[in-house]
């Protein structure tokens, strides 16, 4: 959850608040998921809080894509609104 948080305050998520917010909430549910299924009674339950956690995790995985690509975007050129890009350049600089 740590690197999740440091990784999204800066570059493409200093822009796109709606990507930083639900990568750092799927994140939080990750850890979040495996702690409670742990406080369950049963064996059965904590395997289903486990899978829940995966779900989240694999959520995570793919937001980190999505902003990875809106970089690449940034850096290429292929972004035509600017202020999608870190700091408003249309470069990309970070």
């Amino acid at each position: 959850v740590a690197l999740v948080y440091v990784a999204s305050k800066s570059g493409v998520f200093n822009q796109d608040f709606g990507l930083r917010d639900q990568t750092r909430r799927a994140a939080v549910s990750t850890m979040s998921n495996i702690a409670e299924g742990f406080e369950r009674g049963t064996r059965k339950e904590f395997v289903q809080f486990l899978n829940i956690a995966k779900a989240s995790n694999r959520e995570v995985r793919s937001q980190l894509c999505v902003a990875f690509e809106q970089k690449a975007a940034c850096a290429a050129g292929w972004v035509v609104d600017e202020g999608a890009c870190s700091g408003g350049d249309a470069g990309g600089g970070e």
